[in-house]
């Protein structure tokens, strides 16, 4: 099954920094300021120069840039640059500090209860691609969440298919893979996220 993920039926939530627009949550109720989900999917513009992370030490978050650039400055010292394309992974944990205006892309995963990850796409004209759709995995759910950075062309899972273009989301459930077929050059991200335990 596919299911065009609505811009109206986006949560948007303003922060010192910038506004971040929740793609999906799960389970489905769940709110991310009770810190009562599993995992989220969402996308920030950052507007400030600077700004801190907010500590996440029961999650494992992955992001992305997809517009823009992103230094992050972990409290350990370490530091990372994130270009479009990039995917990193850390601790929420840990302290971190960002430097950049930009758009990025955030999978966010309950330690000990989800894995999955975060991927990104490139397709030129005429390509067709295939990202690995949600599944059942020992009676537990597996989503796969689409973004369309930019580009256009049209997706399919299963009898479902749909157009895209860029700032479209889809998310994936019953099986099988996703096939994308691109009618331009065209960027995604994919996030994955499944039960554990």
């Amino acid at each position: 099954m596919l299911i065009r993920i609505r811009g109206t039926d986006l949560r948007v939530s303003e922060w010192s920094g910038g506004i971040t627009r929740q793609l999906a949550i799960f389970p489905d109720g769940a709110d991310y300021e009770k810190r009562d989900f599993l995992w989220r999917v969402s996308s920030a513009v950052v507007f400030l120069d600077e700004s801190g992370f907010t500590a996440l030490p029961d999650y494992k978050r992955f992001i992305s840039v997809i517009d823009g650039e992103m230094l992050l400055e972990h409290g350990d010292g370490g530091r990372i640059r994130l270009t479009p394309g990039f995917v990193y992974c850390f601790d929420g944990g840990v302290s971190t500090h960002s430097y950049g205006k930009c758009t990025d892309f955030n999978l966010m995963l309950r330690k000990g209860r989800c894995g999955g990850g975060l991927s990104f796409l490139s397709l030129e004209k005429g390509e067709q691609g295939e990202v690995r759709a949600a599944q059942e995995s020992r009676g537990r759910s597996r989503s796969v969440i689409l973004y369309c950075i930019r580009g256009s062309g049209r997706i399919r899972s299963g009898a479902d298919e749909e157009p895209f273009a860029a700032g479209d989301a889809f998310a994936a459930a019953g099986g099988g893979t996703i096939q994308i077929e691109c009618g331009e050059d065209a960027a995604l991200m994919a996030a994955e996220a499944y039960e554990i335990g």
